[in-house]
């Protein structure tokens, strides 16, 4: 009889010890899905990133020549380079600025 109890205690321990692996198996496999999504997610974030970095530098080189030529223009054009700012367009400015308070 004892064996028999021996065997059975035995058996019972066995079957939830099963039961736990088998849970924490599954858990450990949704664990991973998640992991590599979160990793893929990662992926296409870096990428698009690298993408905006790229079209940044895209832009401020434009952006540098743009204004370089506009400058050049109209340091030649001499309507536009010996013309005194109007005052209302320096206040505007300053305000913009922050230099008048």
């Amino acid at each position: 009889m004892r064996t028999l109890l021996s065997w059975a205690l035995a058996l019972i321990v066995i079957a939830v010890l099963s039961v736990s692996l088998y849970e924490t198996r599954g858990t450990l496999r949704l664990t991973v899905t998640k992991v590599n999504e979160q990793a893929t997610a990662l992926e296409t974030l870096r990428a698009s990133q690298v993408q905006m970095q790229a079209g940044l530098a895209a832009l401020s080189t434009k952006s540098q020549v743009t204004r370089k030529e506009v400058s050049d223009a109209l340091a030649k054009e001499p309507d536009y380079r010996d013309t005194a700012v109007p005052a209302s367009v320096a206040d505007g400015l300053c305000k913009r600025l922050s230099c008048a308070k």
